[in-house]
C-alpha cells in the first residue's frame, strides 16, 4: 500500500542540454558516486552549495605527476632526516633541496596546462 502512495507523488523532470554540459552533468554524478539522479539531486538541494569541481584527466597525466611528486617528497624527507641527525644542512642538500622544489614547480606548472577542470573545455 505506501508503495503505491510513493508512485503517486513522484513527478518527472526533463532536462535538454548540450553535448558538454551532458558529459559534465554526468562526470559530476560519477565523481559524487551517486548510483541515481535523484539521489545526486536531492544532495545538491539540500547542501545548497553543490559540488566542488575535481581535476580530472583521460590520459593519466595527473597519476604520473603525483607519483612524481611522491618520489621527490621521499627524496626531500631523506634530506631531512639526514639534516636533523647532523643538525645542519650541507651545500650539497641545499642545491639538492633547491632542486626538488624546482620540480614541484613542474609539475605544478604541468598538472595546470594539461589537466582540465570538470565541466572546462
Amino acid at each position: 500500500m505506501e508503495n503505491k502512495n510513493k508512485n503517486k507523488r513522484r513527478k518527472s523532470i526533463n532536462v535538454r542540454l548540450d553535448d558538454d554540459n551532458y558529459q559534465a552533468l554526468n562526470d559530476l554524478k560519477a565523481i559524487s558516486g551517486y548510483k541515481t539522479w535523484e539521489d545526486f539531486f536531492v544532495h545538491f538541494i539540500n547542501n545548497g552549495r553543490g559540488f566542488q569541481k575535481v581535476y580530472v584527466d583521460k590520459g593519466g597525466v595527473s597519476l604520473k605527476l603525483i607519483n612524481h611528486l611522491i618520489k621527490q617528497g621521499n627524496n626531500l624527507n631523506q634530506l631531512a632526516k639526514i639534516a636533523n641527525e647532523n643538525g645542519k644542512v650541507s651545500d650539497e642538500d641545499a642545491k639538492k633541496i633547491h632542486g626538488f622544489f624546482r620540480e614541484v614547480l613542474k609539475v605544478k606548472s604541468t598538472f595546470v596546462k594539461r589537466v582540465k577542470q570538470v565541466g572546462s573545455k
